[in-house]
C-alpha cells in the first residue's frame, strides 16, 4: 500500500505483483479526538471510533480487491493505551477470505469478536497467535471459540488466556496435532491432563503453571503424558514465598535425553 502511493508507476508494479499483497500487518494505534466516554459520539465534531472502523474497513477491502494469493496472512494488533471499544474490526472479511489465511496474529481483540469468526472456518491455518481480553461474560454466553478447534493444518499456536475462572476452557485447539505451543497465563493442572496427556508431535512447550500445579502436580503420574517428540520445555517459576519449582511432574515426563528443559521467572 505504501508502494502505490510512491508514483503512478510503482503503482502499477505494485498492484500487478500479487505477492506482495500476500501478507498484511495492520498497527490499531491510539485513537484521535476526544475520547471522555461522557460524551456520546453523535455530539463530537469528529468520532474517532467510527474513523477508525472506516479506515480499518477500506484497507482490508482494498487488500481483499488485491490479493489473489491461495494463502495469506493477516496480523491485526492494537497498540493504545485503552482497550479498543468500537465494532468488530473483522467484519470486513467473509468465510472465503478465513478459508486462505495461514498464518494468523490478533493481539489484544476481544473475546466476543473472536468468538463470532466461523466455526472450523481456517481450514489452511497453520500458525495462530491470539492475545484477547474481557472473557468472562462473553465465555459463560457463547463457549469457547471453535474457530480453530479443527484447523487440519494448525501446528504452532501462542495463546495469552486459555482458561477463564479457573478451568473454563476459552479456545478449543485440535490439540494432539500441535508441534509447538506457547501459553502465556496460569494453567491449572486438570485443563493440562486433560487437553495436553497426549499429544504425539509435541516438540516445543512453554508453560506456565497454575498456583494449583504447586501444590497438586507432583502427585500426576509420569505415564499421564505421551510427547515422544518433546525436545524443548520452558516452565515459569512463581516467585512468592513458599512456591517452590512449578510443574515437577514435567521433569519426569520425558524419556528423550534431547529434552532441553529452562525454567523462566514469574510473578
Amino acid at each position: 500500500m505504501v508502494l502505490c502511493r510512491v508514483c503512478k508507476e510503482w503503482k502499477e508494479v505494485a498492484e500487478a505483483y500479487s505477492p506482495l499483497w500476500a501478507t498484511l500487518r495492520l498497527f490499531i494505534m491510539e485513537l484521535p479526538g476526544d475520547d471522555d466516554p461522557n460524551v456520546p459520539d453523535s455530539a463530537r465534531p469528529h468520532n474517532p471510533l467510527r474513523a477508525l472502523e472506516q479506515g480499518v474497513a477500506n484497507c482490508l477491502r482494498t487488500w481483499k480487491r488485491k490479493t489473489k494469493a491461495s494463502s495469506i496472512q493477516l496480523q491485526i494488533i492494537f497498540l493504545q493505551r485503552e482497550l479498543y471499544r468500537g465494532p468488530s474490526l473483522l467484519g470486513t472479511l467473509g468465510p472465503t477470505d478465513f478459508q486462505r489465511i495461514t498464518k494468523l496474529s490478533l493481539c489484544r481483540v476481544r473475546y466476543r469478536d473472536v468468538s463470532q469468526l466461523p466455526r472450523n472456518g481456517f481450514p489452511a491455518l497453520e500458525d495462530l497467535i491470539l492475545t484477547i481480553y474481557n472473557v468472562g461474560d462473553y465465555r459463560k454466553k457463547t463457549g469457547p471459540i471453535r474457530a480453530f478447534e479443527e484447523s487440519p493444518l494448525l501446528r504452532r499456536v501462542a495463546v495469552d488466556e486459555l482458561v477463564s475462572g479457573g478451568f473454563f476452557p476459552v479456545l478449543a485447539l485440535p490439540w494432539r496435532q500441535l508441534s509447538h505451543l506457547v501459553l502465556k497465563s496460569p494453567i491449572p493442572t486438570e485443563f493440562f491432563n486433560t487437553h495436553l496427556s497426549d499429544c504425539p508431535h509435541l516438540s516445543h512447550l512453554s508453560v506456565l503453571p497454575g498456583y494449583d500445579s504447586l501444590r497438586w502436580g507432583h502427585s500426576i503420574p509420569k505415564q499421564t503424558w505421551s510427547w515422544p517428540n518433546i525436545t524443548n520445555i520452558t516452565i515459569g517459576v512463581w516467585e512468592y514465598a513458599g512456591a517452590g519449582f512449578s510443574f515437577p511432574f514435567l521433569l519426569g515426563c520425558h524419556q528423550s535425553q534431547r529434552v532441553e528443559i529452562l525454567p523462566s521467572c514469574g510473578r
